[in-house]
């Protein structure tokens, strides 16, 4: 293994990672293998010089790199490279042979712990139930944890530009980003603008990519058709060169899913996935479809985010956006609110507020077509100044009249929007706008538009009133089979 990695690289290498370095018997081995594993989660080449710059550069490696030369008769620990068998490197199926190498090790690491496990049952040492637990927490090799670092040799650092993937820092490899909004805004659309901007290293929603990101779209709502839609539509706004579509087409997959959620979405469809594509970042749209728990649930959302998306994001090396809605209830009070409390304002457990490292959240304001963007978490990194040039953490940003897709509003724009206000109340002039002025809505389509401004009782009653002041029509149209639907109108039905 490390003949072949100091010779080619680990890139070549199926599976490369999941062998943990405490699974080799031979501490120096353990150790060129761990800085291996570093080397290519961060997207670097591992070959001999960079192994070693690592290992230097890390006062537990480098020690135990040198006992261990020392303990195998070696000068220099770095000797081991011209010593390792790297015949592998010179065979066309090499990289799949040192694969069935580095399993056959973890395997054997497995066994190992297993036969000790059973030396203490046997001794009386544990208990049948703990003998179960620890077999049960076998995962190929004994879990130890990382060397710790001494904190105030973090001083005066560089961050890893290869680890950075926004301007800011604002999202890092490794980390979360919750994207909260009701249902029924353009969130989708939303999303996928996001993600064809970053793959092709252009700024989206304020948000500006270091460099062209490696992005997987992962989604359970839309199906095909909804998705060329959306596709289309802000496409055809963004003015993309040749350039920039060859990189979007390198960089942007698209993966739709619906059959499985929380342990099996994790092991049977994204664990896969990821080792396929390799991402910088994969968004998963919407939380709800694939955390299958109850989201109130601390326990089990915690189980999902944090040991379930975590150890993904830490071996394959990348980070995740996580698409997720607001409480159903929308008729609160926003008017006051401060950075803290838009964090919290997505469904569910406040855990979920705690584990992800960035927050997003889109507000519906009293314009059917404009929205706020606030970022209440890390939002600072973003730089965002407003009209007078003072720091902020909210831009607003509008739906593109006529198609899918979206665009930063105006300074006139901005300045004119106006927030829900505290009791929910949206003139008649604002939920008319949602009406066409020749033609009909579904009342259904007409009072979700409208629940995204303010509650279900209020949206009822105010159709009501607009119906009877004469303002607004009610006509059923017959459908084979079923009820007829209702469909609301600005002009009077002709009688029939």
């Amino acid at each position: 293994m490390i003949g072949y990695i100091a010779k080619l690289d680990a890139k070549r290498i199926p599976d490369f990672g999941r062998t943990r370095p405490e699974a080799f018997t031979k501490p120096l081995c353990g150790v060129i293998y761990e800085a291996a594993l570093y080397l290519h989660r961060i997207g670097r080449t591992a070959n001999r010089i960079h192994i070693a710059e690592v290992i230097e550069a890390d006062r537990t490696l480098s020690r135990i790199a040198r006992d261990a030369a020392s303990d195998e008769g070696l000068a220099d620990w770095k000797d081991y490279f011209s010593q390792a068998d790297d015949s592998f490197s010179y065979m066309d199926m090499g990289g799949v042979f040192v694969s069935e190498c580095l399993a056959d090790i973890a395997e054997a690491a497995g066994r190992r712990k297993a036969v000790e496990i059973g030396r203490r049952l046997a001794n009386a040492e544990i208990l049948p139930g703990e003998a179960a637990e620890a077999l049960g927490g076998i995962q190929g090799a004994a879990i130890k944890p990382p060397p710790a670092t001494p904190m105030l040799l973090l001083e005066g650092r560089k961050p890893n530009p290869q680890n950075t993937f926004f301007q800011g820092r604002f999202l890092c490899r490794y980390g979360a980003m919750l994207f909260v909004g009701p249902s029924g805004i353009g969130k989708s659309s939303a999303s996928v603008q996001q993600d064809i901007c970053w793959s092709i290293g252009r700024e989206a929603f304020g948000i500006i990519p270091e460099r062209p990101l490696r992005i997987l779209h992962i989604q359970a709502e839309n199906d095909e058709d909804d998705m060329t839609e959306m596709v289309t539509g802000v496409a055809s706004t963004l003015f993309m060169t040749e350039a920039d579509r060859q990189n979007c087409i390198a960089n942007l997959l698209t993966r739709q899913h619906s059959t499985t959620s929380g342990v099996r979405f994790l092991n049977e469809f994204l664990r896969p996935a990821l080792e396929a594509d390799r991402p910088d970042i994969f968004r998963i749209d919407p939380l709800h479809a694939y955390a299958g728990c109850d989201i109130t649930d601390t326990q089990k959302i915690g189980e999902f985010c944090r040991e379930g998306l975590n150890p993904l994001l830490n071996e394959f090396g990348c980070a995740v956006v996580v698409n997720h809605h607001t409480p159903k209830t929308t008729n609160r009070d926003t008017s006051n609110w401060r950075a803290s409390d838009w964090m919290y304002s997505g469904a569910g457990s406040a855990d979920l507020t705690n584990w992800a490292r960035a927050i997003m959240v889109i507000e519906p304001t009293q314009s059917p077509e404009a929205f706020r963007f606030i970022a209440p978490k890390r939002g600072r990194r973003l730089r965002w100044v407003n009209a007078e040039g003072e720091s902020t953490i909210e831009k607003v940003f509008c739906h593109t009249h006529g198609k899918i897709s979206w665009r930063e509003a105006s300074g006139e724009e901005a300045a004119n929007i106006k927030p829900k206000g505290k009791d929910g109340r949206v003139s008649d002039e604002t939920l008319l706008s949602y009406v066409p002025a020749t033609g009909s809505i579904s009342k259904n389509s007409l009072l979700h538009k409208w629940n995204a401004l303010m509650g279900e009782k209020k949206c009822t009653n105010a159709l009501k009133a607009l119906i009877s002041d004469g303002v607004l029509f009610e006509s059923k149209k017959p459908r084979a089979g079923t009820r007829a639907e209702v469909l609301i109108t600005r002009e009077e039905p002709p009688l029939v």
